[in-house]
């Protein structure tokens, strides 16, 4: 069940609506503040390592009741027990809302990977996506899927790594690569980069530096 909230500052006018499923000290948060959208999940556990500590990233694992595992890295919150999904969450949050369960996995310090399950049934994407907004995203990425090379392995599994985010700008592909935390395991880096027109609108996938992971 969602704990749904919303407020508005006094000074700004800025209105915040909150979406929260979960329970005790975990949970996972949709939150949208005026136009910024994000989602994260708190673990209630500490998660700086020697691994993340420089980068601020930390690699997660979830899937959506039955489907695929997915695998990528999360932007650490401030207090180190949280974790920001790492680009544009319309996306996820399409795919949250056909969803009845959200499985996710998290790598506290000191422990082996921890595994939690949200009950997210009856979450309401329209309160927070415009529909236009998710329309425009499909359209984009059916354009460009024809740019993204084949993968290496014909797996699935995408690594993304916020440290290349593109934003408001595109990097080449040769920038965004020599930008990759070393070590990452790495079969193909910055997959369509080099041939999208910047300024046009990136699904997920292409607005971060994208790897395929080997197997």
């Amino acid at each position: 069940m969602w704990d749904v909230s919303e407020s508005k500052d006094d000074v700004t006018g800025e209105v915040t609506k909150v979406a929260e499923a979960g329970l005790g000290s975990q949970n996972i948060v949709v939150r949208k503040k005026d136009k910024r959208l994000e989602v994260f999940v708190n673990t209630g556990e500490f998660l700086e390592t020697m691994e993340n500590v420089e980068t601020g990233v930390s690699q997660v694992a979830y899937k959506f009741d039955d489907g695929p595992v997915i695998r990528q890295g999360w932007r650490l919150s401030g207090d180190n027990e949280g974790l920001f999904y790492p680009s544009d969450p319309t996306p996820f949050l399409e795919k949250l809302a056909k969803a009845r369960t959200f499985a996710f996995q998290y790598r506290p310090a000191d422990k082996v990977p921890q595994s939690t399950t949200f009950d997210v049934s009856g979450f309401a994407l329209g309160d927070f996506v415009a529909p236009g907004k998710a329309a425009a995203q499909h359209a984009s990425s059916r354009q460009l899927t024809a740019a993204q090379p084949p993968s290496a392995n014909g797996g699935e599994t995408i690594f993304n790594y916020p440290e290349c985010d593109q934003r408001d700008s595109l990097l080449s592909a040769k920038d965004c690569s020599d930008r990759m935390r070393p070590g990452a395991p790495v079969v193909q880096q910055c997959a369509a980069l080099a041939t999208a027109e910047p300024g046009t609108t990136q699904p997920e996938e292409y607005r971060v530096c994208a790897a395929k992971a080997p197997k």
